[in-house]
């Protein structure tokens, strides 16, 4: 007797929006996966716990504002009180960016040593190659 619970569209302020709720396969979850992904190679790829956090949240903030601006763009535009809370959503998504940063962090480089204890453990017809 388990009814399963049909899943309604996805809008600016469906309560289950989260980066583990959406469907990748879906041009939602595509967007805040790309969003993700991108932020993480702007920040050198290996990312810490809180980068990770303010990550997925800046990516679940950009993909609100997104369908906000499909809102908008929409024959029924928004109202005072949505446009007020797209501007609110845009200025968090600010702060995260700002928490995260703008200068692009190169990624991480290995150390001579590491460099070297990597071509060590390397077959060692691959260390012969030229």
């Amino acid at each position: 007797m388990g009814a399963s619970k049909k899943r309604g569209r996805l809008g600016p302020h469906s309560r289950r929006l989260t980066l583990g709720a959406l469907d990748l396969r879906t041009s939602e979850g595509q967007f805040a996966k790309d969003v993700r992904e991108a932020l993480a190679v702007h920040l050198g790829g290996e990312l810490t716990a809180p980068q990770q956090l303010l990550v997925s949240a800046a990516a679940i903030k950009a993909l609100r504002l997104e369908l906000m601006v499909q809102r908008i763009l929409a024959p029924d535009a928004l109202d005072a009180q949505q446009d007020g809370k797209f501007l609110a959503w845009a200025n968090s998504l600010r702060r995260d960016l700002e928490a995260i940063g703008i200068a692009r962090r190169p990624p991480r480089v290995p150390t001579l040593a590491e460099h070297i204890a990597r071509r060590a453990a390397e077959p060692l017809h691959q260390n012969n190659v030229a």
